[in-house]
């Protein structure tokens, strides 16, 4: 079953705009593109720790939906990622950004590939709190 095809069937029961769909590293890669590739608004997105495969040119070539771009986004990457580096995170950022996301970045000195706290679990906290009150 694809990642598409689990958010059609749970919207079945939860409405899309409380919907959060999130991924680490390589998880948040494959779910960028979920998003990116869907044609439906999702209440936000949340990457850690990621990138984009093949760069924004490979994004600017998809048949991207004006509707999934109206979702919320929220990224966030550790300084001393030892497996993905911050710059990487930093181009995911910019490629959203050209295609006119809303993306809320975040940098982070420690948390290594994993997750800052306890600011990051905060921030993360807070942008779930604001993308599914509305």
């Amino acid at each position: 079953m694809s990642i598409q095809n689990v958010i059609e069937k749970e919207a079945l029961e939860v409405p899309l705009d409380y919907i959060i769909l999130a991924g680490i590293s390589q998880g948040c890669a494959t779910a960028i593109y979920t998003l990116l590739g869907g044609n439906i608004q999702l209440g936000g997105f949340i990457g850690l720790s990621g990138w984009l495969p093949r760069g924004i040119e490979a994004v600017e070539r998809m048949e991207v939906n004006e509707e999934a771009l109206k979702t919320p986004v929220f990224l966030f990457h550790s300084k001393d990622d030892e497996v993905v580096p911050a710059a990487y995170g930093e181009l995911l950022r910019e490629g959203l950004d050209q295609l006119r996301m809303v993306v809320e970045w975040h940098s982070y000195e420690d948390g290594r590939h994993w997750v800052n706290e306890p600011k990051g679990v905060n921030d993360m906290t807070a942008f779930i709190t604001k993308a599914t009150q509305g």
